[in-house]
């Protein structure tokens, strides 16, 4: 993880000060040119030294770098970064919060800071790093792109999609910020919107296959499957073995009721990562639908082992339960993922499914009447086949 954590905040500096590490001083600290410039060149000697796996070579750089002149900010990021390599994080936030009371406008301490949230799922807290960082840098697009991600994945999805618009204002050439603003789009039903930025993106590269990857969802979601599965396979094809890749067609195979199929897909998904959540939770559930309940239990339980408060897991549990005729742990499952997001109308429709087979039409009824005022339309079709019933 060292590796990827330390690629980002460089990268972050490139884009925020130039293409390579410069002497960064506060003037009126009691330090000099001098200084500075021999911190620079052991901070540089420390980020190569890591950069080719020497970590404790690399500290020992950056430590004397910091000994040197405690005001050369670089060296925090970089250090902070072996340690985290070390997974020594508490050490590593203690360089960072050391480096942001030398320079409280550290854009690198503030970059790593908000790496290391990132990958600990504390989205709340990147969120305020990333805004420390644009406060300090407000014209650097990567930094908007990247807060409108945490946005996005924290379902803010107005405020994502304020920073995608801000990050392709200062960057017009980030295909990714139209990819993933065309997908919030997609989910706040704006399809007109999310056909826009995806023709934007393919007119920059029409082989990325993010283009299709959202675009099959999308016409999965308007009903159009059979293009929905020929436009994903595009995507497969140009990245072949890609996991994200092989969840959203195994998806799309699952809403064209290909179970089977769907299967094969996740498989080969968590070929790649045995321990992915989604992949798991999927699978899980498609083989619910083909009559598998232990390996799909299986599936869903470490699923909720890794993620435990995931409402997506538990709903699809939820069901296998039901199917199982288990009605007692089914609802369990429901009012639990209620609890945790009661605005997802997925689960007013599964729960109103499990009264439908408990024969309790009356709570079916207010069930899908709920799924469908919190926009979930595809509970409509239920509420008829019940009318019909009665």
């Amino acid at each position: 993880m060292w590796k990827q954590i330390l690629t980002f905040v460089l990268a972050l500096m490139i884009v925020s000060c130039g293409s390579s590490l410069q002497t960064k001083h506060l003037e009126g600290k009691g330090n000099n040119k001098e200084s500075a410039s021999l911190a620079a060149q052991h901070c540089e000697a420390g980020r190569a030294l890591s950069q080719n796996g020497d970590i404790e070579g690399a500290i020992e750089e950056l430590r004397l770098a910091i000994e040197i002149d405690p005001y050369y900010a670089d060296s925090y990021a970089i250090l902070a970064a072996c340690y985290a390599g070390l997974e020594d994080f508490d050490t590593a936030f203690e360089v960072l919060e050391d480096g942001l009371e030398h320079d409280p406008q550290s854009i690198y301490c503030y970059a790593m800071k908000a790496t290391l949230h990132t990958a600990f799922g504390q989205y709340s807290e990147a969120i305020d790093d990333f805004t420390a960082l644009i406060n300090i840098n407000p014209e650097v697009g990567r930094l908007w792109f990247e807060r409108a991600r945490l946005y996005f994945e924290t379902h803010q999805w107005p405020l994502a999609i304020a920073d995608y618009s801000r990050a392709i204002e200062l960057d017009p050439a980030n295909i990714d910020c139209y990819i993933e603003r065309g997908e919030l789009y997609m989910l706040t039903g704006d399809n007109i919107h999310a056909e826009q930025d995806l023709d934007r993106a393919k007119e920059i590269d029409n082989h990325n296959p993010g283009i299709y990857s959202v675009l099959g969802r999308l016409r999965a979601r308007q009903g159009n499957y059979e293009e929905a599965l020929a436009t994903i396979n595009i995507g497969v094809e140009l990245a072949p073995g890609d996991m994200a890749m092989l969840i959203n067609r195994g998806n799309i195979l699952m809403d064209m009721e290909r179970f089977v199929e769907a299967v094969e897909d996740f498989n080969v998904a968590l070929e790649s990562d045995s321990l992915n959540a989604t992949a798991l939770n999927n699978r899980g559930f498609a083989l619910a639908h083909i009559g598998y309940y232990d390996a799909a239990l299986q599936d869903l339980n470490l699923s909720l082992e890794l993620i435990p408060d995931s409402p997506h897991t538990l709903d699809s549990r939820g069901y296998l339960y039901t199917c199982m005729g288990d009605y007692e742990h089914a609802l369990a499952d429901f009012d639990r993922a209620e609890e945790i997001d009661p605005s997802l109308g997925f689960i007013y429709l599964s729960r109103g499914n499990m009264y439908k087979e408990m024969g309790d039409l009356q709570r079916a009824r207010q069930q899908y009447e709920q799924a469908i005022e919190r926009g979930f339309i595809e509970a409509v079709e239920a509420l008829n086949e019940l009318d019909a019933m009665e």
